[in-house]
């Protein structure tokens, strides 16, 4: 019986070490140099890997199937054992660690716009401190200009002149109006001046005034009349001048003003329209001896009253 002739094993496939600087490893089959599954760590790398691995096994079986036909060898024998697939590398992330890093990337996110409006607060606080210096530089320009003395002559005429058209104006109450409209002071004298000397403030007139208006038209007494000019801040020897030379006729007032208001306690009995009568002149102005007398002249022409009301 004839000898089976021995078969021969094919060669073990020799793998090489990984490259270091592209990260393959390189395999060895019947002297056919191929490139295995890239040991890249990214999605990409393992893509690339089992394409390369599809591409050998066909062109394995594709000379498998070649030499089946020409007779040359088992076609099995022909086909390298195929390496296992390649696990991923042990640093994927996993999901929890991919929301972990999502919500790192969120809270830096956020952190960066507190940051970005925090900074455009500043922004516009400064805008606005800016603005207010430079408005505040042109008011004071404007002041400034108000205060060259042409300025303020013209300034302390128009204010006095307005001033004027309403009442007459003493001495005092024109300087505290040139005050109030922050007129230089040696300018503010110069103006009073010039306004006395042209008597457009006169004092005694503002007194004869003030008399006629007190005394004639609303019948008060002296007493009232001078505490009028003393509130007007008129000159104190004004006001003496002007009372000297008012005739001495408060009795002749007092009563005048006494008969007007008798007529309306017509009601009231003798006593009550006596206490009446005598605040009523007393409130007017008038001293105690004349509201005394003109009450007295003025209840005597009253005529009595079927209807009387006590009180």
């Amino acid at each position: 019986m004839a000898s089976t002739p021995p078969v021969d094993e094919p060669p073990a496939p020799h793998v090489e070490p990984t490259h270091p600087s592209r990260g393959r490893s390189v395999t060895e089959v019947d002297g056919i140099v191929t490139i295995g599954a890239a040991v890249d760590a990214s999605e990409a790398g393992r893509a690339l890997a089992a394409q390369e691995r599809i591409a050998e096994a066909r062109r394995v079986l594709a000379e498998a199937e070649a030499q089946a036909a020409r007779g040359s060898g088992d076609a099995v024998g022909a086909f390298p054992e195929v390496p296992p697939a390649e696990d991923g590398p042990a640093d994927d992330p996993t999901p929890a660690a991919w929301r972990a890093e999502q919500e790192r990337a969120e809270r830096a996110r956020a952190k960066a716009e507190q940051d970005e409006a925090y900074r455009q607060d500043m922004l516009r606080l400064e805008e606005d401190r800016v603005e207010d210096e430079r408005r505040e530089a042109e008011a004071e320009e404007e002041r400034a200009a108000e205060r060259t003395p042409e300025r303020q002559r013209r300034r302390a005429d128009n204010v006095l002149a307005n001033r004027l058209r309403g009442r007459g104006l003493s001495l005092a109450e024109a300087r505290e109006v040139l005050d109030g409209a922050e007129i230089d002071p040696d300018i503010a004298e110069e103006t009073l001046a010039r306004y006395v000397s042209l008597q457009y403030i006169d004092e005694a007139a503002l007194a004869e005034q003030i008399l006629h208006t007190h005394l004639d038209r609303k019948g008060l007494g002296r007493r009232s009349v001078e505490m009028e000019m003393r509130r007007r801040k008129l000159d104190p020897l004004v006001i003496e001048e002007a009372m000297a030379e008012q005739p001495d006729d408060e009795l002749a007032r007092a009563t005048e003003v006494a008969m007007k208001r008798v007529g309306q306690l017509s009601s009231y009995d003798d006593e009550t329209a006596e206490r009446r009568l005598t605040s009523f002149l007393m409130r007017r102005g008038y001293g105690g001896g004349v509201v005394r007398d003109a009450a007295k002249a003025a209840l005597a022409t009253r005529r009595g009253s079927s209807r009387v009301r006590f009180r």
